[in-house]
C-alpha cells in the first residue's frame, strides 16, 4: 500500500505537468521532476522550444494555482539560446522518437 506522501507526490506531479502543459502548450519539450530544494514540495526543470514573451505571466499563473492547491514548487524554465543549442535539442528529440 502506498504511503500518503507517495500519493501526494504523485498527485503533485500530475497537477504540475498538467498546469505546465496547459500554460505553455506546444512550447514544452520536456519536463523533469527533481527532489525538492529546501522547503519546496517539488523541483521541476522545464525545457521550452523558445522563450515566450509572456514567460513571467504564464509562470506566475502556474505558481499561483499550485500555491492555491497547497503546494510549494520550484520551477526552472530553460530554452535554447542559439542555433547550436537548438540543434542539440532537435537531436535529443529525434533520439526519443527513435526509441
Amino acid at each position: 500500500m502506498k504511503s500518503k506522501r507517495a500519493e501526494r507526490l504523485k498527485r503533485l506531479k500530475r497537477l504540475t505537468r498538467t498546469l505546465i502543459r496547459r500554460g505553455f502548450g506546444d512550447l514544452v519539450l520536456d519536463i523533469c521532476f527533481r527532489d525538492p530544494y529546501e522547503e519546496e514540495d517539488l523541483d521541476v526543470d522545464v525545457l521550452l522550444k523558445e522563450k515566450p514573451p509572456d514567460l513571467s505571466m504564464r509562470s506566475y499563473r502556474i505558481y499561483e494555482q499550485l500555491e492555491e492547491a497547497g503546494f510549494e514548487v520550484g520551477i526552472l524554465y530553460d530554452w535554447p539560446e542559439d542555433e547550436s543549442e537548438r540543434e542539440a535539442v532537435r537531436n535529443v528529440q529525434m533520439s526519443k522518437v527513435r526509441r
